[in-house]
């Protein structure tokens, strides 16, 4: 497929991923110093919740997505949604025999739902050009649609201990939600781009500020609960292989049968071979769940992600 054979780079995918690696790190140095401390992570983690992520799906959406030019665009939100549901799936199936383990609602989600935004987008600059480059973008935008409609809802509600005893609609309609709401039918009603500069380009910025943020915090989590000394490495290995092995695994043997054209197939096989969503910190946060596990799972995800998204490219571009 030539697709893949122009996107596979071992070297673009681990520069990436070092850059990943080096935000994070900053984080974890600022909270080892007492230049962060708790409190601190905590309102950062509130910030991304209530201003920078809604920013950045606000924007994303209302200048990115025109859904005229794109007649089937909601197959890749349903995609998205339906990944996350095999990886729930297997998740739940790979836990169950785990009968101590405390932790057993962030593995499934862990498992679930990958970094389908900041890591393929920079893998499809570093890799692709043209219109190849502009096509791929465009189903990333559509894709993260799916999963923070379904990540944001979802999530809240099944983490939270609190509202496992005690529904509030609150956990659903939190700010993501929300704004991906408005977004669509902005979208819709005016038009793409009918957003006024005024309005756009300061929510852009805050929008831009998300993915960094996010790593910093993650990276203050690390040094916080210090998942390298995890104390369950069986579910943190059984989590890691379910997400980074056996779940494109499955996506590979279903994307063969179903009717789309090769390009949404590689896409979709693309996203399913991605590591733990950064997100999962601030949705952990947000839902007052283990972050502890979410800390090793999305820290080792990425850094077995070095050897397996290549691994998976490879096998892709020789069937």
């Amino acid at each position: 497929m030539n697709m893949i054979a122009e996107f596979y780079s071992g070297y673009s995918m681990g520069y990436a991923i070092l850059k990943i690696f080096f935000m994070v790190a900053i984080g974890y140095i600022l909270y080892t110093k007492r230049l962060v401390k708790k409190d601190v992570t905590k309102g950062l983690s509130n910030i991304l919740i209530w201003v920078c992520i809604p920013a950045l799906i606000f924007t994303k959406i209302t200048s990115a997505f025109d859904p005229y030019a794109f007649p089937k665009w909601w197959v890749l939100p349903i995609c998205s949604i339906g990944m996350s549901l095999v990886g729930l799936g297997l998740g739940h199936i790979f836990q169950r025999p785990m009968k101590s383990f405390s932790a057993s609602r962030e593995f499934t989600s862990s498992c679930a739902f990958q970094n389908s935004g900041y890591l393929p987008m920079t893998l499809v600059v570093f890799a692709c050009s043209g219109d190849m480059r502009d096509k791929l973008l465009v189903y990333i935008f559509l894709f993260i649609m799916g999963f923070n409609i379904f990540a944001w809802s979802f999530l809240p509600a099944y983490l939270s201990k609190d509202i496992r005893r005690n529904f509030r609609l609150s956990a659903i309609l939190n700010p993501p939600v929300i704004a991906t709401g408005v977004s669509i039918a902005w979208v819709f009603i005016l038009g793409e781009g009918k957003v006024h500069n005024v309005i756009y380009e300061p929510l852009m910025m805050l929008g831009n500020a998300t993915f960094p943020l996010a790593l910093i915090v993650l990276g203050s989590y690390l040094a916080e609960y210090r998942p390298f000394k995890s104390e369950n490495w069986k579910a943190l290995g059984i989590c890691l292989l379910t997400k980074l092995i056996f779940l494109p695994a499955v996506v590979f043997i279903l994307i063969k049968y179903l009717p789309l054209e090769e390009s949404l197939k590689f896409f979709i096989m693309l996203e399913a071979i991605m590591p733990v969503a950064v997100s999962l910190i601030v949705i952990g946060q947000f839902a007052k769940a283990d972050n502890k596990f979410f800390s090793g799972a999305i820290f080792y995800s990425h850094l077995l992600a070095i050897v397996t998204i290549p691994m998976w490219l490879l096998l892709l571009r020789n069937s």
